[in-house]
Order: C-alpha cells, then structure tokens, then sequence
C-alpha cells in the first residue's frame, strides 16, 4: 500500500507555493522506495513556481548552471538534518537562484 502524501506546510518562500509532502515512500518497485519526496502545488506564474521550473531547465540544458546549483546544495546540506530553513537559505546563495530571486522579486 502506497502512502497518501499530505499537505505538511506552505513554502518558506512564498505562502502559496504548498507543500505535500510523503517522509518515507513505501514503493518497492520504484526508484524512489524509501526516499522523501516532496509536490509543490503552485499558481500559474508563481514566482516560486517559475524558479522551480526554471532552475530544472537550466539545470538540464547549461552545464554550469548544474555544477553552481549542484555546489550551492551541498554547501547548503550541512544544515541537514534538522534546520530545514538555513539550507534553504543556504542554498539561495547559488548564482542561479539569486537570479531568479531579482528577476521574480522573492523575498527570503
């Protein structure tokens, strides 16, 4: 039986970007069995939204955005476990997350 993910909070960023959040995914024939998996639930053109799907874009097509992201997240990971808030702070220091930060006006 699979778990129901649930709405655990609203995002530290923006209050309507909700988060569902499952702790630990009871799926044995898929690659995420046993991980955290979190849904963001966000209005159309949302800057929280934008930011999610643009970071995965750039992430996916320039080589240099991945690395800075990639870098910035485990800088950040040492906030883990425990202070969910200074990683996502931490991380926010990426060169890529800062320019979505201007370009959607996004306060931390």
């Amino acid at each position: 039986m699979h778990d129901v993910l649930s709405p655990i909070n609203t995002g530290m960023i923006d209050f309507h970007d909700l988060w569902f959040i499952n702790f630990n995914i009871d799926w044995p024939e898929s690659r995420i069995d046993g991980h955290f998996h979190k849904i963001h639930v966000n209005l159309e053109g949302n800057g929280t939204a934008m930011t999610l799907i643009e970071t995965r874009e750039r992430c996916n097509n320039e080589t240099w955005a991945f690395e800075e992201y990639k870098s910035a997240k485990v800088l950040a990971s040492k906030h883990l476990p425990g202070n969910m808030y200074a990683y996502k702070i931490a991380k926010g220091n990426s060169k890529l997350i800062q320019e979505f930060i201007e370009k959607y006006e996004l306060k931390l």
